[in-house]
């Protein structure tokens, strides 16, 4: 198996974690209500969409090797959750699911500019191997 397809497959799979948690949280009162007491911490908040939107970001840069388009993808991926979040809620967007997604874009920016640096970094010793080891 190719290893770009491997990395897409991720990518999907943890997509489709976002999306599916968000709509079973909505749905699960007991769950939602422990949530929202952590959630109460707006820096627990905000690290948790880090870390949800930091990894999918990460795993569409190994997946696709340009940045912005992994960028882009987490941010429509982070719009999805938000409208989602809306349509449950039964109300219209506001500026925390604004707030929400500038979190996800600049936690997504982020992981994959340092996903970037990383490919780079062993591209650039892989190279300087093999040509040492002609000589």
């Amino acid at each position: 198996m190719e290893i770009g397809i491997r990395w897409r497959n991720a990518a999907a799979g943890w997509t489709a974690f976002i999306l599916v948690a968000v709509a079973i949280y909505q749905g699960v009162g007991q769950l939602q209500r422990a949530l929202e007491f952590a959630a109460r911490y707006e820096a627990v908040h905000i690290v948790a969409h880090s870390i949800l939107y930091g990894t999918l970001s990460a795993l569409c840069m190994l997946a696709v090797r340009r940045v912005h388009v992994a960028v882009l993808i987490t941010a429509c991926v982070g719009a999805a959750q938000e409208a989602v979040q809306c349509i449950f809620a039964r109300r219209p967007p506001g500026s925390p699911e604004l707030f929400d997604l500038m979190v996800d874009s600049i936690a997504a920016a982020l992981a994959a500019s340092v996903v970037f640096g990383w490919v780079l970094q062993r591209r650039f010793t892989l190279r300087r191997s093999v040509r040492a080891a002609r000589r």
